[in-house]
């Protein structure tokens, strides 16, 4: 019987590589390699350590291969109503800009600045105007009849009262219709401004409405940095640190600090400045 099974089980045998058309050599080639067990990878410490090198180099070594080794960034799996979002969203041209900017903000109540960095680079003579918005409180400065810039701004108020005389007098920046006449980049204010006796202050104010005897007294006036006048009677752009949402001023349109070195820079002489409500 035992004879028998042994020559069925290698008769068998020679009958699968035969039907199979392949040798006992080329088995191990299609099959793998059978019964041999995978070989481990060497630990890169081991490695080196062959190569017969002090703990010193092979810490150094294994501390290089760490700096190499970058791990992968974890992304955050993408919700399907996000994705949809993704490609439903527009690609706005930069002239559409300003009115996504206008959408998004109270002009009234906001202190926000609009910029577009675009245009103001296209700035030439003759392609520049300025309007300031009393209802708004704000100045715009379009380049090439597009907003380039959108800044608040502080204009005159209706009733200012004036330190010495106690009088509520109307200070309303004027409309209409004006050029920039004079540019001074830190220009003294002739009329406001303050009395000092040596580095005590003694009046600030209107410098018409000063009552007292200005013997002894020094007067400096008013900093005024990045002035732009728009009128002879003193009404012009300048930087100022008290802007508010309100009128508030004594007739000139105050401006934060870096809009008012944006504007001067890019506005010149003749330039026409609209003061419209």
């Amino acid at each position: 019987m035992k004879i028998k099974f042994t020559f069925w089980f290698f008769l068998s045998l020679a009958l699968l590589f035969v039907f199979n058309g392949c040798a006992p050599s080329q088995f191990k080639e299609r099959y793998g390699r059978g019964i041999e067990a995978p070989q481990k990878k060497k630990s890169s410490f081991s490695k080196y350590k062959q190569q017969k090198l002090s703990e010193k180099q092979v810490k150094k070594k294994l501390l290089k291969e760490k700096k190499k080794y970058k791990k992968p960034k974890y992304k955050k799996p993408v919700s399907k109503t996000k994705k949809k979002q993704k490609h439903s969203k527009k690609k706005y041209s930069k002239d559409l800009k300003y009115s996504q900017f206008k959408k998004r903000t109270n002009l009234r109540k906001s202190y926000k600045v609009y910029k577009n960095k675009a245009l103001l680079k296209r700035v030439k003579q003759g392609n520049t105007k300025v309007k300031v918005d009393l209802s708004e409180q704000r100045v715009k400065l379009y380049v090439d009849n597009k907003v380039a810039l959108c800044s608040p701004c502080t204009t005159g108020a209706k009733r200012k009262l004036e330190p010495n005389t106690k009088i509520y007098r109307d200070q309303r920046t004027p409309r209409g219709t004006f050029k920039i006449k004079e540019k001074i980049r830190n220009k003294r204010s002739t009329i406001f401004g303050g009395y000092f006796k040596g580095k005590k202050k003694v009046y600030h104010g209107d410098k018409r409405k000063f009552r007292g005897s200005k013997k002894g007294l020094r007067y400096e006036g008013a900093l005024l940095k990045n002035w732009m006048r728009i009128t002879g009677s003193g009404i012009g752009l300048h930087a100022s640190k008290y802007v508010k949402r309100y009128p508030a001023s004594n007739g000139c349109i105050r401006l934060p600090e870096h809009v008012a070195k944006t504007l001067y820079k890019n506005v010149g002489r003749g330039t026409k400045v609209y003061i419209v409500n």
